[in-house]
């Protein structure tokens, strides 16, 4: 962002509607080898409009 009073004009988010089933298998296989006894598992969401300039 350049200018932070234009922020909604140039912060461009993923649309997560554009992956299909077969796009998400690899993380869905990921996510199902982790040993949840073992491993804390949780979902991180960035929601706030400045966090999603992070990632």
């Amino acid at each position: 962002i350049t200018d932070v009073t234009l922020w909604k004009e140039q912060l461009k988010t993923p649309d997560p509607n554009r992956y299909s089933a077969e796009d998400w298998k690899a993380a869905e296989t990921q996510a199902a080898s982790v040993d949840r006894k073992e491993k804390f598992v949780a979902p991180f969401f960035v929601t706030g409009i400045f966090e999603k300039l992070h990632y």
